[in-house]
């Protein structure tokens, strides 16, 4: 925990220091559903006895773009404090703390339905958490205190790796995979703060719109259609989606429809080809990744997209041309928010700025979704 009530989530790994340092923006402290939307930093350091000499960068999860170098003293295993910074990097002490705890927003979901509030009624949950890649057929409409849409599919629901697309208690399943339209419901007010709804604030509010909190900034219009942060969903607007697969049975136990309830997020995807990777990234592993180009450096937050608890990554990278495409070589760092922990060096390859691959053994693609802090 840092002296700025952000939580850095560091890594020490072959002789380098690593974080990801996230803003804590409502009371419920590291507890919140999103974490860094006031300022999400990545730091790469390299140590000299108990000295840490390193760079900073923010990433376009937050609304800061600084930028600079940055020296720690190791004044124990539980204690940094900051020697000297450039770039304006406001947190001066870190002590080593437990893991905050996460909310289990999947497990207050469960029980919201299990109490059959209104928005929940005849639902059954089925996926911890889904991300969904299509077109909208159906703008944004009010359903109560609710907003829903309806979304084309155009490739396979993604889970978060730890939970299977079927129904659970032995219903018959539908083939979410297969099913071509879905309709999205983005919840008013939840009866936990820890689970977002557009009514609610900062972490425990839904993202919108390069992933930025609504803050209650809906209006409905009297024929029912809806806008947030005072934009459409018109059809044939492309959209990813992140949320709560749940599902609605029939008298007889079937399923009658599979639905993404409640949404936490939703990113239009609208890149503009400028040159510059900074922005917000998708890729084919279902995470979001948080892209800064700073001349030929390039640095990236990684998360799941279950709030970066199956993995959450920084990396760090240099960008050469190679003829009519530019390589990047760098190393990837897991850090201990999600589960995972693996590290080591990548390389990426762009042609044209909205797309990477990674011919690594395990070939990878990253999609730009927006433009977000392009500076």
């Amino acid at each position: 925990m840092g002296e700025d009530r952000a939580v850095y989530f560091v890594r020490h790994e072959a002789g380098a220091l690593w974080w990801v340092g996230l803003s804590v923006d409502t009371p419920l402290g590291a507890g919140e559903f999103h974490l860094g939307l006031k300022f999400a930093n990545v730091y790469r350091g390299r140590l000299i006895g108990s000295t840490v000499l390193g760079e900073w960068v923010d990433t376009p999860r937050g609304d800061v773009p600084q930028t600079g170098s940055m020296d720690l003293s190791l004044v124990s295993t539980d204690e940094m404090r900051r020697l000297r910074q450039t770039g304006g990097f406001g947190c001066s002490a870190w002590r080593r703390t437990d893991l905050p705890a996460r909310v289990d927003a999947f497990a207050e979901f469960t029980e919201q339905l299990g109490a059959g509030s209104s928005h929940g009624r005849g639902l059954v949950a089925r996926a911890e958490s889904v991300v969904a890649h299509g077109t909208v057929v159906r703008s944004l409409a009010a359903e109560g205190d609710d907003i829903s849409f309806t979304v084309r599919l155009d490739r396979p629901l993604q889970d978060s790796g730890t939970a299977s697309l079927t129904v659970p208690d032995g219903q018959s399943a539908v083939n979410a995979e297969q099913q071509q339209t879905m309709v999205c419901t983005i919840l008013g007010r939840t009866r936990s703060p820890r689970l977002p709804g557009w009514m609610q604030r900062d972490g425990s509010s839904v993202l919108f719109l390069d992933g930025r909190p609504v803050n209650g900034d809906a209006s409905v219009a009297p024929d029912g259609s809806a806008r947030l942060r005072g934009r459409e969903l018109p059809p044939g607007t492309r959209v990813r989606v992140c949320g709560f697969l749940a599902s609605r049975p029939t008298a007889s136990g079937q399923v009658d429809s599979v639905v993404i309830c409640p949404v936490n997020s939703i990113d239009i995807v609208a890149p503009v080809a400028r040159g510059s990777l900074t922005g917000i990234w998708a890729s084919d592993d279902g995470g979001t990744y948080y892209v800064r180009q700073i001349g030929d450096s390039v640095w990236w937050l990684g998360m799941s997209h279950d709030q970066g608890r199956t993995f959450t990554n920084a990396f760090s990278g240099q960008i050469t041309a190679n003829g009519t495409e530019s390589v990047i070589h760098g190393e990837s760092v897991d850090v201990p928010l999600g589960a995972r922990r693996d590290s080591g060096p990548i390389s990426l390859h762009t042609s044209d700025a909205t797309t990477l691959t990674a011919e690594d053994g395990n070939p990878r693609r990253w999609t730009k979704i927006s433009d977000r802090l392009d500076q």
